[in-house]
């Protein structure tokens, strides 16, 4: 599968990957990973420097990670411009300004070690801070709705749990 990163930047599709789809129709595209995360929500399947997030058999979040070498996956090829950790948050910066794309600095990462550029796709680019230099670290997207969606699942099946605890006598109500 072809994959161009900046296309991934201002789109959120990586190749034909992106949010919301099954587990099985990424393994047709890319195969099966190498590894799978021991945590269940999300889970995370690890496909070289890519890392896919699913929960409920569908994609939730796609990471590339920059801090090692080598390609992303075996069946995966970058076309087009092929970004690595040596690029630094001008260089990052300039190619933006070059290809007309606008990102702003996400307020919940911008620190003394860590900065992260979120795009108008949602996909956040995330960068180290060593002194004055910076270098790559990942492209993220995930799909915000997730937690929330789940928090209210959650909230409901232990509403379930405490009603049918209730209807059983078994439910221990606190003294007034």
């Amino acid at each position: 599968m072809n994959v161009d990163l900046l296309e991934f930047l201002k789109s959120g599709h990586f190749g034909s990957i992106h949010l919301g789809m099954l587990r099985q129709d990424v393994e047709k595209l890319i195969g099966e990973p190498q590894d799978l995360s021991i945590r269940d929500h999300p889970r995370v399947w690890k496909y070289g420097r890519l890392q896919l997030g699913e929960d409920e058999n569908r994609l939730i979040s796609i990471a590339l990670y920059f801090n090692t070498p080598g390609p992303i996956w075996k069946t995966c090829s970058v076309v087009g411009w092929q970004p690595d950790s040596t690029i630094s948050i001008e260089d990052f910066q300039q190619i933006l300004a070059e290809c007309g794309l606008r990102s702003s600095i996400s307020p919940l990462v911008n620190d003394e070690d860590w900065v992260g550029f979120r795009m108008g796709s949602g996909v956040s680019t995330y960068f180290t801070r060593r002194a004055a230099a910076s270098s790559l670290d990942s492209f993220q997207l995930l799909d915000w709705n997730y937690g929330a969606s789940r928090a209210v699942e959650r909230i409901k099946e232990v509403e379930q749990i405490v009603g049918r605890l209730d209807a059983l006598g078994r439910l221990r109500r606190p003294k007034k």
